[in-house]
């Protein structure tokens, strides 16, 4: 073999090469899930092997720690770029990911290292150049594959661990969640200067006098690793309980605000009820005045009858088939008309099917609060509610003008507000279509948002 530093050198570039486009592609498989547009996560996955290779063949020495911190902020910047919303979350992710590099990277090490020393480190005298070249490809390849594995098994844990993926992190939950990662990096990068310092002490490396070293850091970065999923999954629960309450409690409201509309029918149907008892008496009275010739009387006397009743005319101007939905529908176009939107109601609640007006309620009250909140913010807002029946099929249908596009998880819009409480209408309207097996869906071209739930009667 002519000038083998050539061969050895080639061997340890090209090893580094393919490790860094297969930790790249990793990289898109990690971040696709958690993004709108799978594209976006091969943009990021490219920027940050660019960035990482090309510090690696520039005539400069750089620390590893700074090269791959720089390659995934450059792969941060372009999810920032490409996707602005759920910054936090695209920070956390790409802190995760940076921990996951230097923890599997000492993991692999750790494990090729003892490996090497019980199995592999026996007198060899091959007397051949291309032997031993041979020799050291398969031992960079093979430490490189456990650190690959290593990595592919950590990308799909953490998915799992990560269920809801397209769900908002804020800034104090990153503060959180960032803490494992932020420790278990220091951590690491503590372990090398204390081993770099030993060796410069002492000449020698702490495996050549404690046995167990390595396997001490295997299992360590393996537990830091855990730490990160398990601290994600619990998170993520919490979370998931915390949602599942303030749906409860979000019910309960509106089950009052039901039990409210019930005690407003009643009452108007109470004077309804007085108003035809009192009928027979004021038809008399007109009689009367108009046997005895008292015109004007009679006429004074129809204009008050005509005010007392027209509170109820006005309340009953809608007919839906039900007086509780006939009610929420009064109050939303009455809200409408205040702010200027245009209100066209066609809807009818069905007869037979099984249909519980409390659901019904449930649909109206949060699809027309939200389709009043955005057709509010646009020029000429409209707002139009039509429902059908085809054979055991009951289809509402909610469109408003909008200003953009909402966010969406990939099948239904997230809410993007701060604070609590925001986004839990639609959850519940989506629980209501499950409920009678339906389906509820949205379509939005940027001007006109509709919502369509699909009952299944009986």
């Amino acid at each position: 073999m002519e000038n083998p530093d050539f061969y050895y050198a080639a061997a340890t570039h090209g090893c580094h090469f393919l490790v860094q486009a297969a930790v790249s592609g990793l990289l898109v498989c990690y971040l696709a899930p958690f993004l709108r547009v799978r594209r976006h996560a091969w943009a990021a996955g490219g920027a940050y092997c660019a960035v990482v290779l090309f510090l690696y063949v520039i005539p400069y020495s750089m620390s590893g720690f700074v090269a791959y911190g720089l390659g995934c902020l450059a792969a941060f910047f372009v999810l920032c770029w490409l996707e602005r919303e759920n910054i936090w979350q695209k920070l956390y992710l790409m802190m995760v990911f940076f921990s996951f590099r230097w923890l599997l990277v000492k993991m692999a090490s750790a494990l090729y290292a003892n490996l090497y020393h019980y199995f592999f480190l026996l007198p060899y005298t091959s007397g051949s150049q291309w032997a031993d070249w041979w020799r050291c490809v398969g031992a960079l390849l093979a430490e490189n594959l456990f650190y690959l594995v290593f990595f592919d098994l950590a990308v799909r844990l953490f998915h799992r661990a990560h269920r809801d993926k397209k769900e908002r992190i804020t800034g104090r939950e990153f503060a959180v969640m960032a803490c494992p990662c932020l420790a278990m990096v220091l951590w690491w990068r503590l372990l090398i200067f204390e081993y770099d310092a030993y060796e410069r002490g002492t000449g020698q490396s702490p495996f050549d006098w404690y046995g167990a070293y390595q396997w001490i850091i295997f299992f360590y970065c393996g537990v830091s690793v855990i730490i990160i999923l398990v601290m994600a999954m619990v998170l993520q629960r919490l979370k998931r309980e915390i949602r599942e309450q303030r749906l409860t409690e979000h019910l309960q409201g509106q089950v009052e605000e039901i039990k409210r509309h019930v005690r407003t029918v009643e009452a108007l149907y109470r004077d309804v009820q007085e108003m035809r008892h009192d009928m027979k008496n004021h038809l008399v009275t007109l009689e009367r005045l108009y046997e005895k010739g008292n015109y004007t009387e009679a006429g004074q006397y129809v204009a008050r009858l005509r005010e007392i009743s027209g509170d109820s005319a006005e309340a009953t101007g809608i007919h839906s088939g039900h007086p509780v939905t006939d009610v929420i529908l009064r109050e939303k176009e009455s809200q409408a008309l205040e702010q200027g939107i245009a209100f066209e109601c066609r809807f009818f609640y069905p007869e037979q099917g099984g249909v519980d007006a409390f659901d019904v309620s449930v649909i109206l009250n949060n699809a027309l609060d939200n389709a009043i909140e955005a057709a509010g913010k646009c020029e000429g807002p409209e707002i139009s509610l039509v429902s059908r029946c085809r054979r055991r099929a009951y289809l509402i249908e909610i469109t408003n003008t909008c200003r953009s596009a909402p966010v969406t998880d990939g099948e239904f819009p997230v809410s993007t507000k701060a604070g609590e409480g925001h986004g839990i209408g639609l959850v519940s309207i989506r629980r209501v279509a499950e409920k009678y097996h339906g389906t509820a869906e949205v379509v939005c071209d940027g001007e006109r948002f509709t919502l369509t739930v699909l009952l299944m009667t009986e």
